[in-house]
């Protein structure tokens, strides 16, 4: 019995030479740097959803100003901020989706959603505070080895 735990125990975690491979399901299997991505991606997906619902209360919060009496000359500025609040609002929720589609397409293995990965990383690298982790992932999604892992090949097991 203690010979097909080690086996068992073998076969989920792989060894040195297979680059760590994490079981899934029965017969399923994907590399670790593919499950933290995704894993990445979809917490990144839950951080955006919050900042989302932020700049959607800011924004009720400036249009229930302007609803009181005496703030009718700064309505214009007040106004103003609600509305880039709804629009901020729609950028977060646009960004979350696409960090969802993209962390269940990774989670299943998808090319498309490694494409899609790289092409968000890049944008994600013109703004400054997100270089870092736009190139650890233009990096570890555009090596050969990840490449190969989203293969037909490869996935046959998936």
């Amino acid at each position: 019995m203690g010979d097909e735990f080690s086996n068992e125990v073998d076969t989920i975690l792989g060894t040195p030479s297979n680059n760590l491979i994490v079981r899934v399901e029965k017969g399923r299997q994907r590399p670790e740097a593919i499950v933290v991505i995704s894993t990445l991606f979809f917490v990144g997906a839950f951080v955006l959803l919050i900042f989302g619902v932020a700049f959607l209360f800011i924004s009720y919060i400036f249009n229930s100003i302007i609803g009181i009496e005496g703030a009718i000359e700064q309505a214009t500025t007040i106004k103003s901020f609600a509305n880039a609040s709804n629009i901020f609002f729609i950028l977060f929720l646009i960004a979350f989706a696409v960090n969802v589609v993209i962390g269940i397409g990774l989670w299943k293995m998808k090319n498309w959603a490694r494409v899609l990965a790289v092409a968000y990383s890049v944008l994600l690298m013109f703004t400054l505070i997100w270089i870092p982790f736009g190139a650890v992932l233009i990096y570890f999604l555009a090596r050969g080895k990840t490449k190969e892992a989203f293969t037909k090949d490869y996935n046959s097991n998936i």
